[in-house]
């Protein structure tokens, strides 16, 4: 018994350091691009002269937002949010040579979308560890009373 004990506990050891040494890598600037490009492809119905462009325009922006990245790993006094702001600008004025006029439309609604999912995510994520953070204090307190007040009825 102790043997089959010992063999499960070596297994669980093994496939925990297995799993933990997956790749969880961030995806690269080719594959960001890649996969913005296919979703844009399917949303707006792009041609496939407007798909090789635009997987350009989306692999320069990408690559841009890398550099950026590292500007502030090395620099954490750079101001990232302006200089991604401008890359995003950039990409936008790209994107609307390319786009038809609807296509940019629809295009601007997607994005603007987007940005709100975003937003209201991080709202509620925000409301939530605040919310966790201010109960837990009290509900603590309120554990530590209830049991101070058993133990000195004993």
């Amino acid at each position: 018994m102790t043997k089959k004990l010992f063999i499960l506990a070596i297994a669980v050891i093994f496939s925990t350091f297995a799993y933990s040494q997956k790749n969880t890598s961030a995806p690269t600037a080719d594959q960001r691009a890649a996969k913005i490009t296919d979703k844009m492809t399917k949303d707006l119905s792009l041609n496939q002269t407007q798909v090789a462009k635009v997987k350009e325009i989306n692999l320069a922006a990408a690559k841009r937002n890398d550099d950026i990245a590292k500007q502030k790993k090395a620099d954490p006094n750079v101001n990232s949010k302006t200089l991604m702001m401008n890359s995003e600008a950039t990409r936008d004025a790209d994107l609307q040579k390319v786009l038809t006029p609807d296509q940019f439309t629809k295009y601007k609604q997607l994005k603007e979308t987007k940005k709100q999912e975003v937003q209201q995510k991080t709202t509620s994520i925000k409301a939530s560890s605040s919310a966790k953070s201010t109960a837990t204090p009290a509900t603590k307190s309120a554990t530590t009373k209830t049991t101070t007040s058993s133990d000195t009825k004993k």
